[in-house]
């Protein structure tokens, strides 16, 4: 608001945009939200509990997904 006051219409433009790929990345990662607290969640009280194998297993389980979700989202040109 304050950039369109001030009249500078490039800035604007730029802003405008940066604000709609934040967006884009808020929605992505919105919906999978809760999914990832409980994967993290996990992955603490393994730790907690010195459940080394299991932490470790829940870790690689979430960088596999994540690697698959961004492999994804390259491959469909999707845009951030």
């Amino acid at each position: 608001m304050w950039v369109e006051a001030a009249g500078n219409r490039a800035l604007a433009e730029v802003l405008g945009g940066l604000k709609l790929k934040l967006r884009r990345v808020e929605l992505a990662y919105e919906a999978r939200g809760e999914r990832s607290l409980g994967e993290h969640t996990s992955m603490i009280e393994a730790l907690r509990a010195r459940q080394w194998d299991r932490a470790a297993a829940l870790l690689r389980r979430n960088w596999r997904g994540s690697l698959e979700r961004l492999t994804a989202q390259r491959d469909t040109g999707a845009e951030f």
